[in-house]
């Protein structure tokens, strides 16, 4: 791991999660209270601006993290597998769900309540099973980054290694400030990170509703949320009473925030990324 890349993770992850999180917050309220929030504009009038940056803390500090670590891992691996984009997208993926669990959880807690950071982590270092609190819907949350980061990074970078895309963006003596550049880079990993998000969608649901309460093992002693029986239970039971729509409930405003999300993350590490190779060279 170089300087670079922790630079140009550090700004990917502040600029995204500063634009990204305000919607975020509505996509989880609209996951989570259904009832209580009909749509986004609503949930918004209700949440007002302290209410939507509630929770930012862990998340800037998690994308920072996660960033650095997807990232940096999609490089390794790809030197791995003979530069094959979705095999070092999906490890990758992996690799950032570790991180990404946890602080999802705490996000939630806070999104869903009016406790601080430190409140919100006194109640769960208050527990007994302080790991198992924390990686709740971990299994779900490893298939949703293992295939969303191989959707984003794989079809990004497939598209990217295309001789005829490496001309047009190219051209112009590589200039950072290339419109055609910044426009191939903004573009494609909208597309790219939209695509991911709503196949992966359902995937964010369960977790999130697992992580929230929503879905809870009350026969489990020691809140088990990786029970594939009762997880399959709960899907079908969801299914059954609302049919598949239930799954893509708040997707459409949530799409919008991917890609906001995937295309300022890929810019701002794009152009640090140009930055710092015109400064070596």
């Amino acid at each position: 791991m170089d300087q670079k890349q922790i630079v140009g993770s550090t700004v990917a992850g502040i600029s995204s999660t500063v634009l990204g999180h305000p919607l975020d917050t509505i996509k989880t309220h609209l996951q989570t209270n259904p009832k209580l929030h009909n749509n986004s504009f609503n949930a918004f009038k209700k949440l007002q601006l302290k209410g939507i940056f509630r929770g930012i803390t862990p998340p800037l500090v998690n994308a920072i993290i996660m960033n650095t670590v997807m990232f940096t891992v999609f490089d390794k691996v790809q030197t791995k597998v003979n530069n094959n984009s979705f095999i070092s997208g999906i490890i990758s993926g992996f690799a950032t769900a570790i991180i990404s669990t946890p602080t999802d959880y705490i996000k939630i807690q806070m999104q869903l309540s009016s406790l601080s950071l430190s409140s919100t982590l006194s109640s769960i270092l208050g527990v007994t099973s302080i790991i198992g609190k924390l990686y709740r819907g971990f299994t779900v949350n490893l298939a949703r980054e293992g295939i969303f980061t191989m959707v984003y990074l794989g079809i990004y970078h497939w598209i990217l290694q295309k001789e005829e895309i490496l001309l047009y963006c190219n051209s112009n003596n590589n200039n950072s400030n290339n419109f055609n550049h910044i426009v191939f880079v903004t573009g494609t990993s909208a597309f790219t990170g939209a695509l991911a998000w709503m196949i992966t969608y359902p995937f964010d649901l369960i977790k999130t509703m697992i992580q929230s309460g929503s879905i809870s093992n009350h026969n489990s002693s020691n809140h088990n949320f990786s029970n594939f029986n009762f997880l399959r239970k709960q899907i079908q039971t969801m299914y059954t009473n609302h049919g598949l729509k239930i799954f893509y409930r708040g997707c459409i405003p949530s799409t919008g925030r991917a890609m906001l999300v995937t295309s300022s993350r890929m810019l701002a590490y794009d152009q640090v990324m140009i930055r710092y190779n015109n400064t070596v060279q």
